[in-house]
């Protein structure tokens, strides 16, 4: 299958939302209300159930001793949309070094200025800028470009830590697989939890990385601030193919007119462990994306680049020939390198990452950070929700249906997630929405 010409080429790695306790029309709880009545959507066929058999992924933090190679200059970099905040990404006089060490960058973002930066041993590297009056940032997401050298560490996070007048702190976090080397990636920061910061008094700003025992080399640049959206937004994703994914995803989902978004194996829509090619078709039919997770769900970060490729471009010729949603895919695992990156970026609108973490975005930024949860903790999953009403952010929840603990577990999930929406408080949405109402605008 050829690619698309660069004018309908665009990527958008979407995020998970923040722990934060947040429930209610206005109250802070995370009790569920009795379930209401739903308004039935037509199916146009009668759920199949097929072995439940399926291969689940999983994407965890973990430590590794190998040192990354030495990253090699790339192509000037796309800036995204939002406003660069010119006399904080300068990394001046004005920023100091309270730990690790800061000096020239390896490789400038562009014409921008960067700042490397590295921490050993147990220390953190941490670099902030002090403000002489307080600043306002209560209405605005915060970005910046980051630049992985090498790591100890299988996942890299990057954190910007607000500072109030009050001493008040909020983290706000961003990750890049260990993998990832030598690319500029930009980070949505998003919020891990709330502390009470009055976001409207912000004296202080903190750039930090911890590599524990370990040790991180890095580069950052380009801090940009984005208008935060009017309120939460919610993806439900769905990964591997299994039965459930129609058995009870999308029988639940659309008992309450949502839509969501399934990336499956394409050796398991073509098998008999999950729903055929005809139930897909359907679920395409009525709002769904069914989108690509490889073939066999390799994971990316391990073959070279054509071979790469060759897998991309042989997943979104299946789903294009099968009438399935050819322009959205989901890395297996989590997994990625900066190869991955840019391949998905020519081959795809919506390409998500990452799994294992949470962290938050706007709806502008370009962010490989992580998309999940864990599958079998769906009151967590609730608080991930909270957390993108209180804060206007976009939730994507990435949701394995085999290791399901009950029908009703998750059926409870998607009434909170009614519950909130007929509040007023997010919208549903899937990939392609995202795409088309957001990111081409």
């Amino acid at each position: 299958m050829s690619e698309r010409p660069d004018s309908d080429r665009r990527s958008f790695l979407a995020s998970v939302g923040a722990v934060v306790l947040s429930a209610g029309c206005s109250t802070v709880s995370t009790d569920v209300e009795s379930p209401e009545t739903p308004t039935t959507r037509a199916r146009t066929t009668d759920p199949s159930p097929t072995s439940t058999d399926t291969e689940t992924a999983t994407g965890t933090e973990t430590d590794t001793e190998t040192e990354t190679a030495t990253p090699e200059p790339e192509s000037e970099p796309d800036l995204p949309g939002g406003e660069s905040l010119a006399d904080l990404a300068a990394f001046d006089d004005a920023w100091t070094v309270e730990s690790g060490r800061a000096g020239v960058p390896w490789n400038e973002y562009g014409d921008l200025p960067a700042v490397a930066m590295s921490s050993d041993g147990d220390s953190r590297a941490r670099f902030t800028r002090k403000f002489d009056r307080p600043r306002d940032l209560s209405e605005w997401d915060l970005s910046v470009a980051a630049q992985l050298h090498s790591t100890g560490k299988g996942l890299f996070q990057l954190h910007l830590t607000l500072v109030d007048a009050h001493g008040e702190r909020s983290r706000l976090s961003g990750s890049i697989q260990s993998t990832a080397t030598g690319r500029w990636v930009r980070l949505d920061a998003g919020v891990r939890e709330s502390t009470g910061i009055d976001a409207s008094a912000v004296t202080e700003l903190r750039i930090e990385h911890w590599a524990g025992d370990a040790e991180s080399r890095f580069g950052v640049a380009d801090l940009r601030r984005h208008s935060a959206p009017e309120r939460g937004y919610v993806m439900l994703t769905f990964d591997d193919g299994p039965s459930e994914d129609y058995t009870v995803a999308y029988d639940v989902i659309s008992a309450y007119g949502f839509a969501g978004a399934a990336f499956l194996h394409t050796e398991t829509v073509t098998g008999d462990r999950g729903p055929s090619v005809e139930q897909y078709r359907e679920m395409v039919a009525d709002g769904w994306d069914v989108g690509g997770h490889t073939h066999d769900h390799t994971r990316l970060s391990e073959p070279p680049r054509q071979s790469q490729r060759e897998i991309l471009t042989e997943n979104r010729a299946f789903l294009a020939e099968h009438g399935l949603t050819p322009t959205v895919f989901r890395t297996p695992y989590g997994a990625y390198d900066g190869h991955t990156l840019d391949l998905m970026d020519d081959l795809f609108d919506v390409s998500i990452v990452g799994s294992g973490s949470a962290t938050g975005t706007d709806l502008t930024v370009f962010d490989p950070s992580p998309v999940g949860f864990n599958p079998d903790d769906y009151e967590r999953a609730k608080r991930f929700v909270g957390a993108a009403v209180e804060h206007n952010r976009l939730l994507g929840l990435t949701i394995h249906m085999a290791p399901m603990p009950s029908r009703r577990a998750f059926e409870s999930l998607i009434e909170y997630v009614h519950r909130r929406e007929r509040c007023g408080d997010l919208a549903v949405i899937t990939p392609t929405e995202l795409y088309d109402d957001y990111i081409c605008d």
